[in-house]
Formats: C-alpha cells, sequence, structure tokens
C-alpha cells in the first residue's frame, strides 16, 4: 500500500477470509460464487488527496468498490425522499456527471464481526446511484459503466457518535436541511416512517422534493416532522395503526374549506384535492401543525372509530 491510498476491508480480521482483490469479485457483476463458508473480504480503496485527522480523510475512489461493500445509511438519518431520488436518477440518466462529494463512515470495532460503511450526508444521490446502476443492468444485462466512475469522498473511521454528528450540523449549517433523529426511541421512528411511507405513495401526487412547496404539496421531510409531533401531541404508544386514525380523521375535517385559514384556494388546487382524496395539506406545512393543534378539540379525533386501509 502506498503512502497515499488507503484499503479498508469488509472483514478486518481477513487471514480466515477470501480477498476480492484483483478478481471479478472485487469489481461486481460476476458469476462467481464463493465457496461454501468463504467470506469475500470486499475492499473499498481510496486514494487519499489530504488526511485532516488520524480518523478523517478527503479521497476518492471507484463508484464500484462502494457498491460492492453494501453501504447504508446513518443511523440518524431519516429516510430518503424517493420523489427527489428519482429527479436525481433522472439527472443522471441525461448524462450528466456525478462530480459529488458523499460523507461516509467506516466502522470496525470489531474483528469478529464485519465492517460497515454508513452515509451519514449525501444519501439521496448515492441513492439514486446504487437505483440507477441496478436499474442500468437490469435492463440492459451488461455491467453500467457508472460503476467504473470515480467519486470523492469524506470519510471518518470509526467515530463517536458525537463526532458524526457535530460533522453532520456543521455541513448542513448553512442550508435548510432536517436534523437528525439521535434523541427519539427507535419505537418512535419506526412508526414515523411508516406512516410517512404509505401515506406519500397513497398520495405521491402531493409531495415534491423541494424545500418550499405551494399548496396543496408537501416536502418529505416537513411531513415527517408533523407526523412526529402528532405522534407527541397524541400520545401515540401502541402501532402505525392509531396515528393513521388521527391523520384519516384530520383529514376528513379539512374537507370543510370554510374552516381552513385560507378559504380562498385556486380551483387547480381544490380539483387536486378533490381527485387525491387527501385535504391535509390545503394548509402550509409551516402552519399545518399549530393550525391542528389549536383545533384538537374541535377535529374531536376518536381514533377507535376512524378506519385504516
Amino acid at each position: 500500500m502506498s503512502t497515499n491510498s488507503l484499503i479498508l476491508d469488509k472483514y478486518p480480521d481477513i487471514s480466515t477470509k477470501k480477498s476480492a482483490s484483483g478478481a471479478k469479485a472485487s469489481r461486481g457483476y460476476s458469476s462467481e460464487i464463493p465457496s461454501e463458508g468463504v467470506k469475500i473480504n470486499y475492499q473499498l480503496r481510496i486514494n487519499i488527496i489530504t488526511q485532516y485527522k488520524e480518523n478523517h480523510l478527503l479521497g476518492s475512489c471507484l463508484i464500484d468498490d462502494i457498491i460492492q461493500f453494501k453501504w447504508s445509511r446513518w443511523k440518524y438519518n431519516r429516510p430518503p425522499d424517493m420523489v427527489r431520488v428519482t429527479e436525481i436518477i433522472e439527472y443522471i440518466e441525461k448524462g450528466n456527471s456525478t462530480d459529488w462529494l458523499i460523507y461516509f463512515i467506516y466502522s470496525s470495532n470489531s474483528k469478529d464481526k464485519m465492517a460497515s460503511l454508513f452515509v451519514y450526508d449525501g444519501l439521496h444521490r448515492m441513492c439514486a446511484i446504487t437505483e440507477y446502476i441496478k436499474q442500468f443492468e437490469k435492463q440492459q444485462g451488461i455491467r453500467c459503466p457508472l460503476r467504473d466512475c470515480i467519486i470523492l469522498i469524506s470519510i471518518r473511521i470509526n467515530p463517536t457518535d458525537g463526532e458524526t454528528l457535530d460533522a453532520f450540523l456543521s455541513i448542513n449549517k448553512s442550508v435548510p436541511v432536517p436534523a437528525p433523529w439521535p434523541y427519539i426511541t427507535e419505537h418512535k421512528r419506526g412508526i414515523v416512517e411508516k406512516v410517512v411511507d404509505k401515506w406519500q405513495r397513497r398520495y405521491i401526487c402531493h409531495f415534491r422534493p423541494a424545500s418550499k412547496t405551494n399548496v396543496p404539496n408537501i416536502n418529505r421531510d416537513a411531513f415527517m416532522e408533523i407526523i412526529s409531533n402528532l405522534y407527541d401531541l397524541y400520545d401515540i404508544d401502541e402501532d402505525a395503526k392509531k396515528l393513521e386514525r388521527v391523520l384519516n380523521r384530520i383529514n376528513e375535517y379539512m374537507q370543510d374549506f370554510s374552516i381552513l385559514p385560507n378559504n380562498t384556494y385556486s380551483e387547480k388546487a381544490i380539483n387536486k384535492c378533490k381527485e387525491s382524496g387527501c385535504y391535509i395539506f390545503l394548509v402550509k406545512s409551516t402552519r399545518l401543525f399549530d393550525f391542528i393543534e389549536e383545533r384538537r378539540d374541535m377535529i374531536d379525533i376518536d381514533i377507535h372509530r376512524t378506519n385504516v386501509d
């Protein structure tokens, strides 16, 4: 290994594992099947551009190395907005360059376990790259050229959660992005994400990737924040169906345009809501939770009565 490069192993204890270096297995899209019981030690080869700290460096690597390593999102990151991911895929399909910087964590605190690669910033771009490659190879039946492209990465090796959180906030301090979720329970996170996913699929025409949206549309992250607040407001401590009943009742209540803060809507907005059956987003996302909280008594939610599909 040269002084300006670094190799990170999938299995840090490589003495008993099969190396994938120099073979088709390391570059993906291979029909080679490893022998039973043999673990392929995929490697992330990084060309170091600069090193900020002992465990933090800026470098470049093949996209294929990241794909083969099987990355995942950082545990405190919100799930990706697939509307935005689709938009980025379309950008890639037009032949635009992927001259992006993606932020990763390499975690290998135990030699008895495989190492993990997490994205903590640049999640939507990495999701789009991965999905584009998957779709291309499924449709074309050949190796996707994007695998062999170089991408810039900032990588932290075995950082603490606090170090990663500080880094995330520092990267996005001048950009309006939703804060990570380090201080909510796994139970709440699971329920909120499940409900948001279901509503986005059901009312996809109302969701937009932009941070600022016009009535009757909303951004997924803004909706997730509202659902998180509703979870607390209505003491949701059971399952997702209870929270869905709350939402369905709110949606019924808001079909009465006369009670909404701005009851003069365009014909286009009204028709869109009638066609989709979704009226909640007639109130701007920045005002929606306050509107619901102020009218909680009038909404009079009977969570045991409203049906959930």
